[in-house]
């Protein structure tokens, strides 16, 4: 690309759809991701694309709705540290518990699956794609407001800023505007320069580049908080893992491969939809069919 502009929005584009530099990932595998999530339109517009749903009650809400309808069967705070396959079960375990059933499917990022002891080992090719996968680096940055202020010039809140740590922002206000929520979302290389300080340095970043994208109105916020994906020990960033080059086409293997009575299931391992929590739901219910059509 010629114009420095356009480089640096389709440095942002990038970031904004896999959180991490265009450097670091295959370019087999982005064209896998946006394939799988229609085209790149449709990952990036708000309006008929990927970005413009909510769920009211936030995306917990779905989880908790669906806890609530298998009851005592889930069990909480067990983190499988083993899964022990022999010829006619596989037994999971983790301090203090362990349970036996016919077959198992892991449904968690490749990044985190590979802390598992698996007896016995995975199969090489698919070992080192699992091990290869890396997740994108993210800040949610919210900025609290007495109201929508954007609004009344008529702006959508909706922003691009290659120069600003808060490089994406959306507006995330509650649906009937009782409150403004502006949020920014710090990306790749920038949200690691951004974790290097405290949440009170942090929010005088964020205050400042929204000052400068909405106005001297934008300091005046009543409440701020923000989240590094990354420190989340069952998911070490967002929003799906990633493979760097050369690693898919010297592999040449699938993270869905059933391996025995193992069963991958998780966004990463779906054709469609991939990276969202489309492709999650899809891919839960092919490792199921795997398992009822045996």
């Amino acid at each position: 690309m010629k114009s420095e502009t356009a480089r640096k929005m389709f440095a942002v584009a990038t970031e904004a759809i896999f959180a991490t530099d265009a450097s670091t990932i295959s370019f087999l595998h982005a064209l896998f991701y946006i394939k799988s999530n229609t085209h790149l339109d449709f990952l990036m517009n708000v309006n008929k694309g990927a970005q413009q749903d909510r769920i009211k009650g936030g995306a917990q809400s779905i989880c908790f709705k669906m806890a609530a309808a298998l009851g005592d069967t889930i069990h909480y705070e067990k983190a499988v540290t083993h899964i022990h396959q022999e010829d006619s079960k596989v037994t999971i375990s983790g301090q203090g518990f362990s349970y036996t059933a016919a077959h198992c499917i892991v449904a968690v990022p490749p990044a985190v699956s590979t802390e598992i002891n698996y007896i016995p080992a995975v199969p090489s090719n698919q070992w080192q794609l699992m091990k290869a996968s890396f997740m994108g680096t993210v800040v949610k940055c919210y900025a609290v407001y007495d109201r929508p202020f954007w609004r009344k010039e008529f702006k959508n809140g909706l922003v691009a800023a290659p120069d600003e740590l808060t490089s994406v922002v959306f507006d995330n206000s509650p649906f009937n505007g009782s409150k403004g929520i502006l949020m920014g979302f710090s990306l790749a290389e920038k949200a690691k320069q951004l974790m290097q300080h405290d949440q009170a340095t942090r929010k005088e970043i964020v205050k400042a580049s929204f000052v400068k994208m909405f106005g001297p109105e934008a300091a005046n916020i009543e409440y701020y908080t923000d989240k590094s994906f990354t420190e989340e020990p069952f998911t070490k960033g967002c929003y799906a893992g990633m493979f760097p080059p050369r690693v898919i086409t010297e592999l040449q293997t699938s993270l869905a491969t059933p391996f025995h009575r193992i069963h991958w299931a998780g966004t990463e391992t779906s054709t469609q939809f991939n990276g969202y929590m489309e492709g999650a739901v899809r891919s839960g219910e092919r490792a199921a069919r795997e398992i009822l059509e045996l």
